[in-house]
């Protein structure tokens, strides 16, 4: 099945192809290159200067913050197109966003269970590392974090892509991007096969849903759950503080070693079925308001 319905049946598209610049796609991903690199050297500078005391995950969850201000108003002001053609549609939003907290949590339950059942990870207990206001700041932090990349990768890049190439090319270099990101200085095939899985998925969550509040959720619950819940490395980070702890067996090719889960086949097999049910589920009608 092909995914040029999706473009036809999306109000999210059809209300960017209103904007009144809109560059070739060489031109987007110059731009958007420029943009993530500015970002990095920002945020690197910040670090060092402005709060050099500032260490560990939780610093650079929030400083992600800025990052969705400058694309809306990059979006509104030189795009010329609206926030609802990033997704921000202003219908159903506690609903979408509480079936992507969902969906986040079990699509990470069912990696974890499918690791530890083939011998990939096992349970040590319960850990509870860090207090429960370090969890919830790392759950504001996430929320963050999920909001930021979804933003950048999908609202703003892969739809405005969309509008001057075709939707699969859209999807697939906006997933291609986002895997790029997470390994600027090193390599892992595995892991970068398994983001760009997830770039395609949360691609085709974004056009399914027509919004972005369901897969920023999904997102941010992803790496919640993995990391805050279960202990585990997300892009080979260990949070500070989490609920349980699980060590790792020795087949690094299931569990991601390192990396984290994201990183193994579990997670391949999981983001794998998320695609099909996105491209075989039953279609819906579109949702038409807009902010």
């Amino acid at each position: 099945m092909g995914t040029a319905w999706l473009k036809t049946e999306s109000g999210v598209l059809a209300e960017a192809g209103k904007a009144r610049f809109r560059p070739n796609i060489f031109l987007q991903v110059l731009f958007f290159i420029a943009t993530v690199a500015v970002f990095l050297v920002g945020n690197q500078l910040l670090w060092e200067t402005v709060f050099p005391r500032c260490e560990g995950q939780l610093f650079h969850l929030y400083i992600l913050l800025p990052v969705i201000v400058l694309y809306m108003l990059y979006v509104r002001l030189v795009e010329g197109r609206s926030l609802y053609s990033m997704g921000f549609t202003s219908s159903g939003v506690a609903g979408r966003y509480l079936i992507g907290l969902a969906a986040g949590a079990g699509m990470m339950v069912a990696i974890v269970l499918l690791s530890a059942a083939a011998g990939g990870l096992k349970f040590d207990g319960i850990s509870m590392t860090g207090t429960g206001l370090t969890l919830l700041l790392f759950a504001g932090g996430w929320i963050v974090q999920g909001m930021s990349e979804e933003v950048m990768f999908r609202g703003y890049f892969m739809v405005s892509a969309a509008g001057r190439a075709p939707l699969a090319v859209a999807v697939g270099l906006s997933a291609v991007l986002f895997s790029a990101l997470h390994f600027i200085g090193r390599f892992i095939p595995l892991a970068f096969v398994n983001l760009t899985l997830y770039g395609i998925f949360a691609g085709l969550y974004f056009l399914r849903t027509d919004s972005i509040w369901g897969i920023a959720a999904l997102h941010s619950a992803w790496n919640f759950t993995q990391c805050n819940i279960f202990g585990l490395k997300t892009s080979g980070m260990r949070s500070e503080a989490a609920v349980m702890s699980f060590s790792y067996g020795d087949n690094h090719l299931l569990n991601g070693g390192g990396f984290g889960p994201e990183g193994g086949l579990a997670a391949t097999v999981v983001l794998l079925a998320g695609i099909a049910v996105l491209l075989f589920w039953p279609r819906k009608e579109k949702n038409k308001n807009t902010i």
